[in-house]
């Protein structure tokens, strides 16, 4: 073993030697000699928790935190994107492996304008979805429904560059739906009548977004923009792996974004954001957010907003953040405040703990500043991370394999099995009792709001529909057609 892992190999770095230890354990594992098959567990289980360490394979698309080079994307320094570029530039360099002309981007740029219209069928829905739901479950519906309005060919007969170009078609609609879906449901709700979209001549998301919660902030589009490009792509983070393991499967892109968005979702993930964003608002000065902040390590409470699995000296992209920031809020006395708050914790946090904000830190100070309500805050996530998500399921499927992994049972083994007569009893009724209430679907007629009556119990005889009430529903479904 110990040559295996130290002669062989020879120094590599904690990456590479997880990777080869792993790759070392299932040949142990294959082995019948007693002896040797504690190792498998040993290294198996070392720096594997979350699968912390462990390299799925090569990649092309970025590289995070690897000593000074920071966020590269595809070889670009990331921090230096967010000056110099427009967030459409990136998309396309992480689609197309090259950073775009004028005339690329231009062309580029109109197919997104051509692709972000909405289908009926697709704002029908929107409209259906009640105000009260999380906003992510609103994305996730949407890009599975435009799954399911998908005309482009997903299957293994269809030859290789043919599949690439669907894919990055599928790509550049996702790209420029996803903010068109939050601005029908977040503005329908809002104003509870028809949601009229301003005409451009060009697209942007970041235009988009501005669109949807009506900034006003001097500079809002560019810092969005800017904003966007640093959220774009972060190598396999939760969300990225999730729609490679969906991908693996030769599964359709709106199926692996679907699996994406669905785990941004989690407050692990996502989530951050608006935990961020509540801590620092809870305080009302510095002396009060550092006077809790210490007496919560004392408790060995969690902060959020600190902290990288990745990130030990920093995320680069949390300290430019900071700087537009501290730029936005100053000669604002309450932004002023705000931003004094999360500086003194931040200072607190570096000193006690030796840790660093982390990129929703002060993102979610940002946001917050642009005036976006926060629990919409990860609908931006997603709409700057769905062209990191859609290089990935390129990549994956480029050149697939399934992406499964094994696990160490540790649960008990060789049990007998008992005749269900002889079977100890146990009281599952209150576990198993669901309670019962009425649930009414919001239905949106015109401007007329509708709610569906709740479901008749199946011991009651169920009521023939007044003939009448069905030709006005009839009459109305159909103007909603037109």
């Amino acid at each position: 073993i110990q040559k295996i892992f130290y002669e062989e190999f020879g120094p590599k770095s904690s990456r590479t030697k997880y990777y080869k230890a792993s790759m070392a354990s299932q040949e142990l594992r294959k082995t019948q000699d007693s002896s040797l098959s504690k190792y498998f567990f040993l290294f198996s289980n070392n720096g594997a928790s979350g699968l912390k360490g462990v390299v799925l394979g090569d990649s092309q698309i970025s590289v995070v935190g690897d000593g000074d080079k920071g966020l590269q994307y595809r070889g670009y320094s990331a921090t230096q994107l967010a000056v110099q570029a427009t967030f459409e530039e990136v998309a396309f360099l992480l689609l197309y492996q090259k950073l775009p002309s004028v005339s690329e981007l231009k062309f580029f740029k109109d197919r997104l304008k051509d692709s972000s219209y909405l289908e009926p069928q697709i704002i029908s829905m929107l409209e259906l979805i009640p105000s009260t739901s999380h906003p992510m479950d609103v994305l996730r519906t949407g890009v599975s429904m435009l799954g399911a309005l998908e005309t482009y060919e997903h299957s293994q007969s269809v030859p290789k560059s043919t599949h690439e170009k669907n894919v990055r078609l599928m790509a550049e609609q996702l790209l420029a739906k996803i903010p068109k879906i939050m601005l029908h449901w977040y503005k329908f709700h809002s104003t509870g009548g028809p949601v009229l979209a301003k005409k451009s001549p060009s697209f942007s998301v970041a235009s988009s977004i501005v669109e949807i919660f009506d900034i006003n902030e001097p500079g809002a589009e560019a810092i969005l923009n800017r904003l966007l490009i640093l959220y774009a792509e972060h190598d396999l983070n939760a969300s990225t792996f999730a729609s490679r393991v969906t991908a693996s499967t030769l599964a359709d892109p709106y199926s692996a974004v679907c699996s994406a968005i669905a785990t941004l979702r989690g407050p692990l993930h996502g989530g951050a954001l608006s935990d961020s964003i509540r801590l620092i608002l809870s305080f009302s000065d510095a002396d009060a957010a550092e006077e809790h902040i210490f007496s919560s390590l004392k408790q060995k409470k969690i902060i959020p907003g600190f902290g990288h699995r990745v990130y030990r000296m920093g995320d680069p992209r949390s300290q430019m953040i900071k700087a537009w920031v501290r730029e936005i809020a100053t000669e604002n006395p309450s932004r002023q405040q705000a931003f004094d708050v999360a500086e003194r914790i931040e200072e607190v946090m570096l000193i006690e703990k030796g840790l660093h904000p982390n990129v929703d830190y002060y993102g979610s100070l940002l946001l917050h500043f642009l005036g976006i309500p926060e629990r919409l805050f990860v609908t931006i996530f997603a709409m700057a991370r769905i062209i990191g998500w859609s290089a990935h399921i390129l990549e994956q499927q480029e050149n697939n394999r399934l992406i499964r992994p094994v696990s160490n049972y540790v649960g008990p083994v060789d049990r007998p099995l008992v005749p269900i007569e002889s079977r100890e009893e146990h009281d599952m009724k209150e576990n198993l009792q669901i309670p019962q209430k009425e649930i009414q679907v919001p239905m949106n007629i015109g401007n007329m709001p509708i709610y569906s009556q709740p479901r008749p119990s199946s011991t009651k005889k169920q009521q023939q529909p007044d003939e009448n009430n069905l030709r006005i529903s009839q009459q109305s479904q159909r103007y909603r057609t037109l």
